[in-house]
């Protein structure tokens, strides 16, 4: 049965009582494998989750379960999932990239195109264009072929770990050691810690209604504006024991009401993580003692109703409920203090 607790907490400004609820999925209710590596929301609010032993789609009311014995995938354990703007799977692998219409299964690897097997990050991007960050660098395909770049064409070393793109169509590729490297139109730029990223580790990227970059990284989460000048650094999201205080951000994702959320995980010390959502004031974490499913946070998405879906090693939670959460969110999380 699916574990439901309720957190409650206050507002500094208000010192009204709210409460938010974290219900958490596991194999017991119909995951295919509790250790879920991405997921994705698709036009009807369902949900897409890649796991390391196939794929499982969650209606809010059925769970449909996807393997590699019985369908078309190229390997078991899921890097990557994406849904199209017409509905289409995209499915990263360490074996090639998989597209599911719903009912076909399509396969692409280095013998299509594809520069590199291994697959870490799916994005669209203009309607019907796919971009998959690999061990090597940026595949695109469109209409059937692909166009990459790699280290040959000035990425880094490591290839592309995730990649976005922002309101003026910038193509954002977040690299494992070279910071953010920006192409659009035959020209490339760069966000590195000459820049104020706060370390070259990227691990995601999120754009905001404004148009800024919010970059998630080994060392906390810096901001930019669109002009990709340097703005301001949230070092201490998440609060971990003592003397501990790196914040290695797993994920970003905004909202509608633009609150900021972030899926922070350390494990060099101790196991320690969860989430943490920022009001434009205030940051706030919620780890599994106010509900998660667990520590290992992996991805997080935010589906239309504005809910909050994390992958986790130990299963998914959804947190609803949410309330507004005003400017003068407070810190819950005080075990440490």
């Amino acid at each position: 049965m699916k574990n439901i607790v309720t957190l409650l907490f206050l507002f500094c400004c208000s010192f009204a009582i709210s409460a938010q609820t974290f219900i958490n999925y596991t194999e017991e209710d119909g995951l295919i494998d509790n250790a879920v590596n991405c997921l994705a929301v698709d036009a009807n609010n369902g949900v897409w989750f890649g796991t390391q032993n196939g794929v499982s789609y969650f209606d809010g009311t059925n769970w449909t379960n996807y393997s590699i014995d019985e369908n078309a995938l190229p390997n078991e354990t899921i890097k990557a999932i994406f849904v199209a703007a017409n509905g289409d799977v995209w499915i990263g692998t360490d074996d090639g990239l998989a597209v599911f219409d719903g009912t076909d299964w399509v396969t692409y690897t280095e013998e299509e195109g594809l520069l590199d097997n291994r697959v870490k990050y799916i994005h669209e991007y203009p309607e019907g264009t796919i971009l998959a960050g690999n061990n090597d660098g940026l595949s695109i395909l469109e209409n059937g072929t692909f166009t990459s770049f790699g280290q040959a064409d000035g990425l880094p070393f490591g290839g592309v770990n995730y990649v976005t793109s922002d309101l003026d169509g910038n193509i954002l590729m977040g690299t494992p050691l070279g910071g953010v490297q920006i192409y659009k139109d035959g020209n490339w730029t760069s966000i590195t810690e000459d820049e104020g990223l706060l370390n070259d580790k990227i691990r995601s990227i999120a754009i905001d209604e404004d148009n800024k970059r919010w970059v998630g990284n080994s060392d906390g989460i810096s901001v930019f504006d669109s002009a990709n000048i340097w703005e301001e650094d949230h070092e201490i999201i998440f609060i971990l024991p003592p003397p501990d205080e790196l914040n290695p951000v797993e994920d970003v994702a905004i909202d509608s009401r633009g609150y900021v959320w972030a899926g922070v995980y350390v494990d060099y010390l101790v196991t320690e993580g969860g989430i943490s959502v920022y009001n434009g004031g205030e940051w706030a974490d919620y780890d599994v003692d106010d509900g998660l499913v667990g520590p290992v946070v992996r991805r997080i998405a935010v589906d239309a109703n504005d809910d909050i879906w994390v992958a986790t090693s130990t299963g998914v939670s959804k947190v609803t409920d949410i309330p507004d959460l005003g400017t003068g969110l407070q810190q819950t999380n005080d075990k440490y203090a």
